[in-house]
């Protein structure tokens, strides 16, 4: 039996559902404009690699999933659920509701937790077929605005806020040595690039987090001289600098889209380099607080800091602006964007995209029906992240063509290789 004061906060998370399958209907019918995005926007555009009934660690696998969904939905609902949907219910139950309600009392979090589990998982038994055609990004979507809710609900406060105090704290520190050590070094560029791949670690939802930053430490005072780490990725495909550093040789302005708390620190650092040699950049971020992703209001707060003294010199000079925009996820979602993030796309050369996020939400293509749909868009995109997801690395080895498919844990640099060319 569900508390009767929970009532109103279930109402929202039913609406926010009743809310993700319209939006999926509307993609369906065709309802959104891409234009701004996509060269060949008449086709359907996923947010995402893959929908839920292509779904598969192998093509076997995918062509076992989409088969079942159209010819055996029963039999789906038991392949697909227990794989696919339950475990992120489940990490919702176990991980996410204690971090946003720290401050009540266990009881509440346990008697939510049970609540919302069952829920969901009635609503996605009941809804399935509706969702075949949905993305992991599309779920995801309303998950972070059922967070919202609870937050709201309970008045709780930014249950990231700490942490990323503490990320943003420890990178300041190790930028303001690191730029010293890096001053006149003429392998800067090619560093810091590393640097802005290995920091994407810096993400909340990893378990070892704040470790990693102990790490990460130690990492940067042997840099300099000792490049044997970055050396392991020369002749790596998926990691390769010269698809950003020839980018640079004309003057450019360029769309940087940044990621989490702490990794921004050497985003910024880089933005500052970039600046100073004559190119303009427009920084975005979230408008609001999604897990550990930088916020703009944050930025802002970091520029002050007396090592970014000649990025603030570039803000206050327009050469250097932030935006945001209104997508409550990991990444965005291209079929809402705000108008701001579209003009700024329109007005750029290249985009930067960092994070497995941005990785999911700009995809190079999407498997629909066991059919990829290659998507062609209107500038060209570098995604710079780590590779840290099962999903990830699905998706880098069914819409990518490496050499050697990048493993998981390993640094990821590469460029949209669909813009024009298809």
């Amino acid at each position: 039996m569900r508390a009767p004061e929970l009532t109103n906060l279930f109402a929202t998370i039913d609406y926010q559902f009743d809310s993700y399958l319209n939006h999926l209907k509307k993609r369906q019918n065709r309802e959104f404009d891409l234009s701004w995005l996509l060269k060949d926007s008449n086709r359907i555009f996923y947010p995402d690699y893959i929908t839920f009934n292509s779904i598969g660690s192998s093509k076997m696998k995918s062509r076992l999933n989409t088969y079942l969904s159209r010819l055996a939905p029963v039999l789906w609902n038991l392949y697909v659920t227990p794989k696919v949907l339950y475990p992120i219910v489940d990490a919702i139950k176990d991980r996410y509701i204690p971090k946003i309600l720290k401050p009540e009392s266990r009881a509440v979090i346990h008697q939510l937790s049970l609540d919302l589990h069952g829920f969901l998982t009635d609503k996605i038994e009941f809804n399935l077929r509706s969702l075949r055609m949905s993305t992991y990004s599309d779920f995801f979507m309303f998950m972070f605005n059922t967070f919202t809710a609870i937050q709201t609900h309970f008045d709780a406060p930014d249950p990231y806020r700490h942490d990323k105090d503490e990320q943003n704290s420890r990178c300041l520190a190790i930028i303001h040595q690191l730029s010293e050590d890096l001053d006149g070094h003429d392998q800067k560029d090619l560093i810091m690039l590393y640097l802005l791949a290995r920091s994407n670690w810096i993400d909340s939802v990893e378990k070892n987090a704040l470790d990693f930053l102990d790490q990460l430490e130690f990492e940067c005072s042997h840099l300099p001289e000792h490049m044997d780490d970055i050396d392991y990725y020369v002749n790596k495909s998926h990691f390769n600098p010269d698809i950003f550093l020839k980018k640079l040789k004309k003057k450019r302005h360029i769309l940087y889209e940044s990621d989490n708390a702490g990794e921004i620190v050497f985003d910024l650092f880089y933005i500052q380099c970039l600046l100073d040699k004559g190119h303009h950049i427009t920084l975005c971020a979230k408008r609001r607080p999604v897990m550990n992703d930088i916020t703009l209001e944050e930025v802002l707060v970091l520029i002050d800091a007396p090592v970014f003294s000649g990025l603030k010199t570039h803000y206050l000079n327009q050469s250097f602006s932030i935006i945001a925009h209104n997508s409550n996820i990991t990444g965005k979602y291209p079929e809402t964007i705000s108008q701001e993030y579209k003009d700024a796309y329109a007005q750029h050369d290249f985009v930067v995209l960092k994070g497995q996020g941005n990785f999911h939400t700009l995809p190079q293509s999407c498997l629909v029906n066991q059919t990829p749909i290659h998507y062609r868009y209107k500038k060209p995109h570098i995604h710079i992240m780590g590779i840290k997801a099962q999903l990830i690395h699905i998706c880098l080895k069914t819409h990518h063509n490496f050499t050697n498919y990048p493993p998981i844990q390993e640094c990821y640099l590469n460029g949209n290789h669909s813009v024009g060319n298809r």
